[in-house]
């Protein structure tokens, strides 16, 4: 795939996102991977009480767009439909009726929608949904961090911190 920025001489960061979640817990990690036009890298992580799937990887997306701080020519990579098509297709569709489903309910997530609506407006970003990503290396390192920081939330919700 051939990514184009749309802005002239915009640095080109990609981005890389994996969550996990325990359905029973309900308690997850996210993690992302930044590799700026310099070939720089830089990974992040977190971990969170009372989320899902979606909302971790949503919110690894989240995270490294806040982090990119000047405008920029990004691409976001993710094995997750949800977040690469809500992003690039039904975002626009969700505003035009002002976030409201087919059911008349506000759409999952919203406030994690505003706020990646809000940190991609600065910028000229391609979500691509990459459904080979589990078996990446990088996939595999995201992983990796995403347990780490959930096995953190949880051990510190064991011990009321």
């Amino acid at each position: 795939m051939s990514c184009s920025s749309g802005r002239e001489g915009a640095s080109q960061v990609q981005i890389w996102v994996d969550g996990r979640c325990n359905s029973k817990t309900r308690i997850g990690g996210w993690a992302a991977l930044l590799q700026m036009s310099d070939n720089t890298r830089l990974e992040i992580c977190g971990g969170e009480f009372a989320t899902t799937i979606n909302r971790m990887k949503m919110k690894a997306a989240l995270r490294a767009l806040e982090l990119v701080e000047e405008s920029s020519s990004i691409l976001i990579r993710s094995d997750l439909q949800y977040l690469t098509l809500g992003m690039s297709e039904w975002i626009v569709r969700w505003q035009q009726e002002a976030r409201l489903t087919s059911a008349d309910k506000q759409v999952a997530n919203a406030d994690l929608w505003r706020a990646l609506l809000n940190a991609a407006a600065r910028h000229s970003v391609s979500w691509y949904w990459d459904p080979s990503f589990t078996y990446d290396p990088v996939a595999m390192r995201l992983f990796q961090l995403a347990r780490s920081a959930q096995r953190s939330a949880e051990a510190s919700g064991r011990t009321g911190a």
